[in-house]
């Protein structure tokens, strides 16, 4: 009997997706497989469930939905959200559960890439789909055993990771000037930030602005070059490299796929 997020095998998904506003079921009896969802930045339900739980999901929180509960959706605010269904090798003693991630932004860019994969089929897709979801299933489970960070510390970081969302374009946005910006040395920033986003300031910002180059590849008719160097990237080999090492695939099958 499984009992942690830690000894889950799956077996097999049998969907990723994204559901959008009003277009999901608020009532579900007897789910038929296990599922893990995250809502968009908009989306706030609570989910009460026949045994009497109610988990209240916030917008950007991650929830465990247990294979064979019922349960209704009750919406609070309007929104979408990300789910995969999945199949486990063993039955699990696991109740259903939400959390708010530190930094949803990892999670999130996990459940889009499974969706992405999914629907577009590609040869191994399922292998890729199965990659994301236990990247999840290792992130959801480190936030259950991260140690506190206090808000004074957060609070500390809070200029760079607005200017990071603000700059990330930039390609000379750089570690050293952010933690400059914090009155920190650059090793402690680094120690920080990893904890409190469980990724490096470095990595954060190239998944900002993959995310960014790859809504560019797919709306627009900017050549290669020219996406690179709207996503802060001042070399179009390095930007080609780095793409494929994060995505799988090269910038231009990426956008004929």
């Amino acid at each position: 009997m499984i009992k942690t997020l830690e000894e889950m095998i799956v077996t097999k998904i049998s969907l990723a997706m994204y559901v959008a506003a009003g277009t999901g079921h608020p009532y579900h009896q007897n789910r038929l497989f296990h599922g893990f969802v995250i809502n968009d930045s908009s989306a706030h339900k609570y989910i009460h469930f026949s045994d009497g739980t109610v988990l209240d999901t916030p917008p950007n929180s991650f929830h465990y939905l247990p294979k064979g509960s019922t349960y209704y959706v009750e919406t609070i605010t309007s929104g979408g959200c990300w789910a995969i269904n999945f199949e486990l090798d063993k039955p699990i003693q696991l109740p259903p559960f939400a959390i708010t991630p530190r930094d949803h932004t990892p999670v999130l860019r996990h459940f889009k890439e499974s969706t992405e994969t999914w629907l577009k089929k590609k040869p191994f897709f399922h292998a890729d789909a199965l990659k994301n979801l236990y990247s999840i299933i290792s992130y959801i489970g480190n936030e259950h055993f991260h140690t506190y960070i206090p808000s004074s510390i957060r609070q500390k970081i809070l200029p760079a990771e607005n200017e990071i969302h603000e700059r990330y374009t930039d390609p000379y946005l750089s570690v050293g000037e952010l933690a400059e910006m914090c009155n920190v040395s650059t090793a402690y920033f680094r120690r920080i930030f990893n904890e409190i986003h469980a990724m490096s300031p470095k990595d954060y910002i190239c998944s900002l602005r993959i995310d960014r180059a790859k809504a560019l590849l797919a709306n627009s008719t900017l050549s290669i070059l020219e996406v690179a160097l709207e996503c802060g990237y001042s070399d179009p080999c390095y930007f080609s490299r780095d793409f494929h090492k994060r995505v799988g695939i090269s910038p231009s099958v990426y956008r004929t796929s």
